[in-house]
């Protein structure tokens, strides 16, 4: 590179005025400069951001609804389970019974006056450790 030891005395910014006024003539555009251009990118980048962080913010409260009407439609469902299991227990049409070794309830179909049930499905312990459940009107409420 060339290195000058004066600089030079000439003003060219008229010059360059008018070599941009030509250019955006010959273009039919109006020509920016690069800070501009770089400041609208960063603004649509900040814009897109905060569009971005809105719709996320929306999902996880449609997110949040949805696990709350998920938990009141199981007790819903858990409450119509029990109303069911509740008549037809009076009816004399349905034991229930629970597993003490695991804790899980099991409802058995009522055939005939014999039918027990001989171990737990779910961890294959022996009838000693099933109890059976009498439901009331108060396990229903």
């Amino acid at each position: 590179m060339l290195k000058l030891e004066r600089p030079l005395l000439t003003d060219y910014t008229m010059v360059r005025e008018t070599a941009l006024s030509l250019l955006e003539q010959v273009l039919g555009k109006s020509l920016v400069p690069r800070e501009v251009f770089d400041n609208l990118i960063h603004k649509v980048g900040e814009m897109h951001d905060d569009k971005m962080f809105e719709t996320l913010t929306k999902a996880e409260k449609d997110l949040e609804e949805a696990r709350k009407m998920n938990v009141e439609t199981r007790e819903l469902a858990w409450d119509k389970a029990l109303a069911a299991a509740l008549s037809f227990q009076t009816e004399g049409k349905l034991a229930i019974y629970k597993c003490l070794a695991c804790g899980n309830a099991i409802a058995v179909k009522v055939v005939s006056q014999r039918n027990q049930l001989l171990s737990c499905p779910y961890c294959g312990a022996t009838s000693s450790s099933l109890s059976r459940v009498i439901l009331t009107e108060q396990d229903k409420a």
